[in-house]
């Protein structure tokens, strides 16, 4: 995708993005359960799956505290300045890649042991994370006046 020259256009190609995050979970469900290897067949493998995905979940939790909410600022005091309007949609894009990652741990999980049991938190918790990042309009809409 090519850089976006208007924030409406940002807004735009986020919830294009935010659409194919959460609609590639399904199929990530359905790989895995179509892969006919077993490759986890060490014996802490469940455990550090589950440690990755708790520092992926305060990793999330510290961008969404400590980036976001100054990104957002910064787009809604200069929403025609398309620099301010492109720094919300990186760190929005790097929010919605670590709640994919999410994802991909309980693919792996899915690959390694051919269950979807384990995995089956990792693709709820990563459905609830992108679904609290779809992109909302955060700027006030033009009033346009009319002469009466």
């Amino acid at each position: 995708m090519a850089l976006p020259k208007t924030k409406e256009e940002a807004l735009l190609q986020m919830r294009l993005i935010w659409f194919a995050f959460l609609m590639s979970i399904p199929l990530y469900i359905y790989a895995a359960a179509m892969t006919n290897f077993t490759w986890l067949n060490f014996r802490n493998a469940r455990t550090i799956f589950d440690v990755l995905g708790i520092l992926d979940l305060l990793y999330f939790a510290w961008i969404r505290i400590s980036w976001f909410p100054r990104a957002v600022e910064a787009a809604q005091k200069h929403s025609e300045d398309i620099r301010a309007v492109r720094r919300w949609m990186v760190v929005w894009t790097i929010l919605v890649s670590i709640a994919e990652s999410e994802a991909l741990f309980g693919v792996c999980l899915q690959t390694g042991n051919e269950a979807l049991k384990p995995a089956l938190p990792f693709y709820v918790l990563a459905s609830l994370l992108l679904l609290t990042l779809w992109p909302r309009q955060i700027w006030s809409p033009r009033i346009i006046a009319t002469k009466s």
